[in-house]
């Protein structure tokens, strides 16, 4: 029983090594093989050059995000406006469909060595503090994602490998998976969250009173404390709006 543990720790960390791996269509080597694989492009993918751009646009009720690589930032502001500054094979292709914003990294590129420095890619989408976005997706491989300010009916949030900070964002319903990364949650109005971490850590920062919410939480390596205090792995309380928390490797900690 003493060795169940490590390894079930050390299965956890190499499956979600292994997902990462056919997520992002790559894998992790050692000295001059790719470290990280964001694809099958050439060697030439690092002779790019650095870049940036800001566009505005109008008409606009869904936004769609679909990165393999960096950093993201929903921010509030003005007007709707998506700025990226990074390396050129990194640039996400930009489009609007029936009122659907899409943002999609499609070159795929090889990065070799342990430096990533020199691939800048940060995307920061400013939405408007007045609109009301029916849906929001974000899909991102490799990078942190923070949002704030944001306004919609469903949030859906799929991570891979990386930080989620949600602060300060009004939505009916928030759902959040992440494979290797923490999760925070602060002073957000909604009805109902949904939040699912492999390997991280929940932090749930409520707005109002915590006996107000039902929650339903459970960590399969870790601890639930909820307001204070340790609630041991699993918690469930009736309440009105929604809370449900899962786990596998962390702690989960509401108040």
């Amino acid at each position: 029983m003493k060795y169940f543990m490590p390894v079930l720790g050390l299965v956890t960390i190499i499956c979600i090594i292994a997902g990462t791996y056919m997520h992002v269509g790559g894998g992790l080597s050692f000295f001059d093989k790719p470290i990280i694989s964001l694809g099958s492009g050439s060697d030439k993918s690092s002779e790019g050059k650095d870049i940036s751009f800001s566009e505005s646009y109008e008409n606009v009720d869904k936004l769609d995000i679909n990165m393999a690589f960096g950093d993201v930032t929903i921010i509030e502001g003005s007007d709707l406006n998506v700025n990226f500054e990074g390396h050129s094979d990194l640039t996400p292709e930009v489009k609007v469909e029936d009122g659907k914003l899409y943002i999609k990294q499609t070159k795929k590129v090889k990065v070799k060595g342990i430096d990533l420095s020199k691939y800048k890619s940060q995307l920061t989408v400013t939405v408007p503090s007045s609109d009301k976005f029916e849906r929001v997706e974000a899909d991102l491989d490799m990078g942190n994602l923070k949002i704030s300010g944001l306004i919609c009916k469903k949030l859906e949030v799929d991570m891979s490998m990386g930080d989620l900070d949600i602060a300060d964002t009004a939505a009916d319903t928030i759902e959040a998976d992440n494979d290797m990364g923490a999760c925070k949650i602060r002073e957000c109005k909604f009805d109902k969250l949904k939040a699912n971490c492999d390997m991280g850590d929940i932090q749930v920062n409520v707005e109002g009173d915590v006996d107000d919410y039902a929650i339903t939480a459970k960590c399969d390596l870790g601890r639930v404390n909820i307001d204070g205090d340790d609630k041991g792995d699993k918690y469930s309380v009736k309440g009105d709006k929604e809370i449900t928390l899962n786990v596998a490797m962390g702690n989960i900690d509401v108040n």
